[in-house]
């Protein structure tokens, strides 16, 4: 059960950098990389961002916004 875990894991932090460089290139706004990332299936609650609200807070902070 722990690798699943892992791989899961794993995938919600590279969706979250691949979310961060996007919007740090300006290819997507903060609003539409949470609406994207809303939609995905990400497993979030593993990386700590239970919802929407704090997946903003978390671009905000890494994107210095």
């Amino acid at each position: 059960m722990s690798k699943v875990k892992n791989y899961y894991w794993n995938e919600a932090e590279k969706y979250l950098d691949q979310l961060i460089s996007k919007v740090k290139d300006g290819t997507l706004t903060i609003a539409d990389a949470v609406k994207e990332g809303h939609a995905a299936n990400v497993a979030w609650d593993l990386i700590g961002i239970p919802d929407t609200d704090t997946l903003e807070e978390v671009l905000e902070m890494e994107c210095d916004l």
